[in-house]
């Protein structure tokens, strides 16, 4: 006769983030990154890291940055915004030199 052998009872779930005002965190629902800038009834508001519209989070849906996400999201934030703002030359557009300096100011003080 074998004694059965009681399994373990199972693991407790994760505790939840309570992300602090400042804090960088994952929105795991919409999968962008933003700072946590308010609490809103059972929500927290997130803005992007480079400003924009803010949206509100589950707390339960957040998770904290690690510096290594935290560097990726700037870059990739960095780059979705240089897309949008400088639209390609036309073909056969030349560049010259002069064509990427700022312009002098005129205003004149």
């Amino acid at each position: 006769m074998t004694e059965e052998i009681p399994s373990p009872p199972p693991a407790p779930p994760p505790p939840a983030h309570h992300p602090a005002i400042g804090d960088t965190v994952r929105d795991t629902r919409s999968r962008r990154v933003g700072i946590v800038t308010n609490r809103i009834g059972p929500y927290v508001r997130l803005r992007p890291l480079l400003g924009g519209p803010e949206w509100d989070a589950d707390p339960a849906q957040v998770a904290p940055v690690g510096p290594a996400e935290l560097l990726s999201a700037r870059v990739a934030e960095v780059n979705e915004r240089s897309r949008r703002a400088a639209p390609d030359p036309p073909a056969g557009t030349r560049l010259t030199p002069a064509a990427h300096r700022t312009p002098p100011d005129v205003g004149g003080g």
